[in-house]
């Protein structure tokens, strides 16, 4: 259905960035000539800055999605009362002893 088509242009919604950024980078300096150097290095900057920032958001929610899951992971075993549990963090470098 309509569905199918709409994910089909999502996934190449976010796979633009990268082919630009493929193809601009796959240009020789002998095609700046063509389309002038100022619109051949602002291609590939812009490009380049686009996918930059795409695969930095797929980064981020990945590892978003990660942290969710282990304190998910966490919250199940301490409401099922185990007694091994795992600290999700680092030990705090300050106690409170006094």
């Amino acid at each position: 259905g309509i569905s199918i088509v709409v994910y089909i242009l999502k996934f190449f919604l976010a796979l633009t960035p990268l082919l630009g950024m493929a193809w601009t980078h796959s240009l020789r300096h002998k095609d700046a000539d063509i389309c002038g150097p100022y619109v051949f290095w602002t291609s590939k900057w812009i490009w380049s800055a686009i996918a930059s920032c795409e695969m930095y958001v797929i980064c981020l929610l990945g590892w978003s999605f990660h942290v969710a899951r282990n304190h998910e992971r966490f919250l199940r075993r301490a409401a099922s009362g185990e007694d091994d549990l795992v600290d999700l963090g680092p030990e705090s470098p300050v106690t409170n002893d006094a």
